[in-house]
């Protein structure tokens, strides 16, 4: 992943990312994330109380040099969504 910090673990109450693992659990359950929705989600975590507008989650997750429409991350967010409840 790049832009991102030196952080390897994030918290916010029972939702936590482990990025040195690719581990990711709500309330002690393990939840399966792909590569794109773990990025998404370490970008938001990383930020807390920040938005972050489509471009900047492209360029950070994607990356620069992608050709995709921002209407992506709304996918992969609705999908993240549904996976943490």
């Amino acid at each position: 992943m790049q832009g991102f910090g030196d952080a390897k673990q994030f918290v916010h109450g029972e939702l936590s990312l482990d990025r040195e693992r690719h581990r990711c659990r709500v309330a002690d359950e393990d939840v399966a994330l792909t590569a794109k929705e773990f990025g998404l989600l370490a970008a938001l975590m990383e930020r807390p109380g920040r938005v972050l507008t489509r471009d900047q989650l492209l360029d950070q997750v994607w990356g620069s040099d992608v050709s995709v429409t921002n209407r992506t991350v709304d996918t992969h967010l609705k999908r993240l969504r549904e996976k943490l409840g």
